[in-house]
C-alpha cells in the first residue's frame, strides 16, 4: 500500500492552494473511498497498486471548474499528484429585472451533457417589466459544447422547466431576486435554510405561540408568509411530548405546549415537493433550530 499525496492549486500566479475539495477515487469502477483538501490544498490516502479514476468537485456558490474525472496509475512507490483548479465566476445579469441562471450539467457517466436542450415556460404572465410586457412565452436554450449553460430569467417569476430526452422536471420553479444563481439549485429547489421569528421561544403550559419561518434554498430563494403555502417543502422534528407543531399556510407554525420541559425544532426537506428522488452530494442538513422552553 502506498501513500499518495493530492495537491489542488489554482491557476493564478500565485497558485494558491484550494481547500474543500471532494475528491472521490474509484478502482475498477467500484468507489474506494473519498476525502477533502485542507487548509494547504492536501489530501493523503494510502492505497494499493492498481489504476484509479479521481473525479473531484468543489461545493460553493462561487466555485472552480476542474477537468474531471481523471486516471491516475499506482506502481510501487509513494507519489504526489496535482491537479489545477480555474477559478470560476458566475455572470451577473446586467438588468436588475433579471437574474442570470448558469452552470453544468453532466451525464451519469461523468460525461459533459453537450448541447442539452431546456425549455423554460413563464406559467405568470404576461408581466410588466419596467416599460415592457413579457409575454408567458416558452424559452429554448442549449448547454454548448461544454456543457454549460447561462439564461437570464425574471426574477420571482415562476417557470415551469423540461429537458427533453432525461425527464422532466414536474414542478414549477421560482427565480431568484438576485442578479445571478446557479442553473441547478434553481431548477432543482432544495431547501438549505431556516429561519424562526422569534430565534428562541419560552411558553407556558397549555398555551399556544405563532412563530414565522422563513426559508432558503441553495439558488438563493427565499420564502416566507403566504409564499409558502400550505404544502411546506420542509418536516419540523421535535419531542412531540413537550409540544406539538402545525404549520399554516401563512409562513407560521403554531406552537402548543404539552408539558413543562425542553426541546429544539429542528427541520428536514420533504420529499416529494422538492421532486423525487433528488439527492446532492455531499449531503447537507438543513441549517436552523428554534429552542423551545415550556414552564
Amino acid at each position: 500500500m502506498q501513500t499518495i499525496t493530492f495537491q489542488v492549486k489554482d491557476t493564478t500566479p500565485e497558485k494558491q492552494p484550494v481547500e474543500n475539495v471532494l475528491i472521490r477515487l474509484f478502482k475498477n469502477w467500484v468507489f474506494v473511498t473519498q476525502g477533502y483538501t485542507n487548509d494547504e490544498g492536501v489530501l493523503e490516502k494510502d492505497l494499493d497498486d492498481g489504476t484509479y479514476l479521481m473525479r473531484l468537485s468543489i461545493p460553493g456558490m462561487h466555485g472552480y471548474q476542474i477537468d474531471s474525472p481523471q486516471e491516475f496509475v499506482i506502481d510501487g512507490e509513494d507519489a504526489t499528484y496535482s491537479v489545477e483548479a480555474e477559478l470560476f465566476q458566475y455572470p451577473a445579469a446586467v438588468d436588475p429585472a433579471y437574474c442570470c441562471c448558469s452552470g453544468y450539467l453532466t451525464k451519469s457517466d461523468s460525461k459533459l451533457s453537450r448541447y442539452t436542450r431546456i425549455y423554460f415556460e413563464l406559467v405568470e404572465g404576461p408581466v410588466i417589466a419596467q416599460d415592457s410586457a413579457i409575454l408567458n412565452q416558452v424559452i429554448e436554450t442549449d448547454t454548448n459544447s461544454k456543457g454549460y449553460i447561462s439564461i437570464n430569467l425574471l426574477r420571482n417569476a415562476v417557470y415551469k422547466v423540461t429537458i427533453p430526452g432525461m425527464h422532466d422536471v414536474i414542478w414549477n420553479v421560482r427565480i431568484p431576486d438576485k442578479a445571478w444563481a446557479i442553473l441547478v439549485h434553481v431548477i432543482y429547489p432544495v431547501v438549505s435554510q431556516a429561519d424562526f421569528i422569534p430565534s428562541s421561544l419560552n411558553i407556558e403550559d397549555g398555551s399556544s405561540s405563532n412563530v414565522a419561518v422563513e426559508l432558503t434554498y441553495r439558488s438563493g430563494l427565499e420564502l416566507s408568509g403566504t409564499e409558502l403555502g400550505a404544502d411546506w417543502p420542509v418536516e419540523f422534528e421535535y419531542d412531540a411530548d413537550i409540544i406539538s407543531v402545525d404549520p399554516g399556510n401563512d409562513g407560521e407554525i403554531t406552537i402548543t405546549a404539552q408539558k413543562p420541559g425542553s426541546t429544539t425544532i429542528t427541520v428536514t426537506r420533504k420529499q416529494p415537493s422538492e421532486g423525487t428522488g433528488i439527492k446532492f452530494f455531499p449531503d447537507e442538513e438543513v441549517s436552523g433550530s428554534l429552542p423551545v422552553t415550556v414552564t
